[in-house]
């Protein structure tokens, strides 16, 4: 248990401990420490900027002709499609289709809002009640199609979900004062701030997505503890940590693209795990 952390966000704000589920001691010490600095520091403003859940069929066409004509037919059916979908859940909405052709194949990136839900079940039952539409009603010829193509990115990060997002895409900033950094983490805001310049050159030596320490230990320990899906850790851990000195105070801000997270459902309903949910 860490904590406590205050939160400036819209839809939380105060003063929340951090359950985690993890054997390593000093990630608990490492992360109490990270809560100290921030409630210190006044809080992090925090805004999900971003939300949807991806689903990616693919259908295979004869030739480069039909391709286009199913592209067009697609967007022409656009809200018919949605309605499909739609009509398997009472909580997801399909915000938009997504074309992405190779060569005679086209896939689809079916985007959802999937409310208090990490959603990915339903969006998969949403999705294929789509297909069926598809298949029902487009007057051509599909010569194979596929669920899932792969290009979802779950429980794997890609290029297409750090650009855009997969779950939730959120941004966290802390302005932290300089006598804050030298007294808790006993260095300065300017070397920390070199560091990072540093942390980026070899990031892209890495060809790493984002720039970063490391999210995935504390969101695996958060996420187990809180009933989330602990393999969704290999798409969330994944972002943009940045920082920048701020009149000689250091201005911190992390921006996570795939935050693949709900607060009901799957094993938000064991005991312990809801329990820590609502803590």
């Amino acid at each position: 248990m860490c904590g406590p952390l205050k939160v400036l966000g819209k839809h939380a704000e105060g003063d929340f401990f951090v359950p985690m589920a993890t054997t390593e001691g000093a990630l608990v010490s490492s992360v109490s420490r990270g809560c100290q600095v921030i409630s210190l520091s006044g809080g992090a403003q925090v805004r999900i900027v971003d939300e949807g859940v991806v689903r990616t069929p693919v259908f295979v066409l004869k030739d480069l002709e039909q391709l286009e004509k199913f592209s067009a037919w697609v967007a022409e059916n656009f809200s018919k499609i949605a309605r499909s979908a739609e009509s398997t859940t009472s909580h997801g909405k399909l915000k938009s289709i997504e074309p992405f052709p190779i060569g005679s194949m086209m896939v689809l990136r079916f985007n959802f809002v999937t409310g208090d839900a990490s959603g990915q079940n339903m969006t998969t039952i949403a999705t294929r009640n789509a297909v069926d539409y598809i298949l029902e009603n487009y007057p051509g010829k599909i010569t194979e199609w596929y669920l899932e193509s792969n290009l979802s990115g779950d429980k794997k990060i890609n290029a297409v979900n750090f650009t855009r997002t997969r779950g939730k895409k959120l941004v966290a900033q802390c302005l932290v004062p300089a006598q804050v950094v030298k007294s808790i983490l006993h260095t300065t805001p300017q070397q920390m701030c070199r560091l990072a310049n540093l942390a980026m050159v070899t990031s892209m030596q890495a060809h790493s997505f984002g720039m970063q320490a490391h999210y995935a230990n504390t969101l695996a320990a958060v996420y187990i503890a809180a009933g989330q899906d602990p393999a969704c850790v290999a798409e969330s851990a994944a972002g943009i940590t940045c920082l920048q000195l701020v009149d000689d105070d250091l201005q911190i801000s992390v921006t996570l693209p795939g935050i693949m997270i709900g607060t009901v459902g799957g094993g938000t309903r064991l005991p312990t795990q809801n329990d820590c949910l609502h803590m």
